[in-house]
């Protein structure tokens, strides 16, 4: 009967102490209810959390309220205790970073964000008579907690919600030393002055006190990698024929890209992110981004390596993104006539078309079969910092379009 009982409460007390937390999020209806399905299991529950909170782009504001709000007490699973006389199941663990993103099982963050680190113990006072005391007792003269978080050994503070800075991958390693001190009185037994023959009662006296003192120390560490992409792109119009315009865009170190004009709209995106759910039974909560292309088109033809054919090229706007921010583009363009030399070869005719990029120094040379925007094989950028070249589809054109203003962050996600 006692083992059935046992079964039960497991049963019925176990699965809301790992469960998620609900009230931690705006879809509180849609997660009880995943919640209270019997027939899901662990992990189909979580797919389903994961449905109900995840958004198009990352959402590191309500990360961070979720994770920031959570009251930690008992360790998490996998989190190894340590005891001492006095302290009783230390545990401390860095949490996350924030904001950051998980990429291939790597955490990155950018320039600047916050450690969470937590920890818990208990204390157990001693009990009992020591030796010929008639009475002991004990109590807590002081308890202290020092934590120091370290990044790359340099000292950066002593939060649990820890600002930090980086420019390079960093190693993040954090100290919790926990001091108890335990002062014990001491009671003995002592006798009044009596007559003989008369009883003399004892009465229990105060003698004297010694402390005992507990130390533990727990240490952790976090890998965090600096992430600095920063995206880099332009429109390129190459030509109009039949009330139609060619271009492409010119584009590189981005997620996600936006091209849109007054009637038409290109939507490209090279991530979907997730979340990934650590440290049950608390849930805690790390952007997780999965590389899976995906796009969205109206009114426009997109041919490959991000060339298009559009009827009108009013109110350009081009939109990248990397995994933190959004850098938004209006887009004007400069129409800049080159003198084209035609050379006849066996293949047919070899046109080179020269311009400055504005975005780097770097220059593109075409070959081609004509210049009145048919495909042509290949073509070359390159770059005359670091002289690398990357293979672009294009046209070759008679006049070229391309913008002439710098990349700047206008948003964050």
């Amino acid at each position: 009967m006692k083992k059935l009982v046992l079964t039960l409460f497991l049963l019925l007390v176990l699965p809301l102490a790992t469960a998620f937390p609900c009230e931690s999020i705006p879809e509180q209806e849609s997660c009880l209810v995943i919640q209270n399905d019997l027939e899901l299991t662990p992990e189909e529950k979580e797919e389903l959390y994961n449905a109900i909170i995840s958004t198009e782009f990352p959402d590191y504001e309500f990360t961070y309220n979720y994770n920031t709000n959570i009251e930690f007490t008992d360790p998490p699973e996998d989190i190894q205790t340590i005891s001492s006389m006095h302290v009783k199941n230390a545990w401390m663990k860095i949490i996350t970073a924030m904001p950051s993103i998980l990429i291939d099982n790597n955490l990155y963050s950018q320039e600047q964000g916050e450690i969470l680190t937590a920890y818990n113990y208990d204390i157990e006072l001693p009990s009992g008579i020591q030796g010929n005391d008639c009475r002991t007792t004990y109590s807590i003269s002081e308890q202290t907690e020092h934590l120091n978080i370290y990044q790359n050994n340099n000292l950066i503070g002593n939060d649990l919600l820890q600002e930090y800075t980086i420019n390079q991958d960093s190693l993040f390693t954090t100290e919790l030393t926990i001091t108890v001190e335990v002062r014990v009185k001491h009671y003995q037994g002592h006798q009044g002055h009596c007559n003989i023959g008369e009883y003399c009662p004892t009465s229990c006296q105060y003698s004297h006190s010694n402390s005992q003192t507990s130390v533990i120390t727990l240490e952790d560490e976090l890998d965090l990698y600096y992430y600095n992409e920063k995206p880099l792109g332009e429109i390129i119009l190459l030509d109009e024929l039949y009330n139609s315009y060619h271009g492409y865009i010119l584009a590189e170190n981005y997620t996600a890209l936006d091209l849109e004009f007054q009637n038409s709209e290109y939507n490209l995106r090279n991530y979907y992110y997730d979340f990934n759910f650590t440290y049950q039974p608390y849930y805690i909560l790390t952007i997780r981004a999965n590389e899976e292309d995906s796009e969205f088109i109206n009114n426009i033809i997109v041919e490959e390596e991000l060339g298009f054919i559009v009827s009108s090229i009013n109110n350009p706007i081009l939109t990248l993104y990397n995994h933190f921010n959004t850098f938004q583009l209006p887009q004007t363009f400069n129409f800049i006539d080159q003198d084209l030399e035609i050379e006849t070869t066996e293949t047919g005719l070899f046109i080179p078309c020269k311009y400055e990029s504005p975005s780097s120094s770097s220059y593109r040379t075409t070959l081609g079969k004509s210049s009145a925007g048919v495909p042509v094989t290949s073509t070359q950028v390159y770059d005359l910092g670091s002289n690398s070249n990357k293979d672009l589809r294009g046209f070759c054109p008679g006049p070229i379009s391309t913008t002439s203003f710098p990349l700047t962050i206008s948003s964050s996600f």
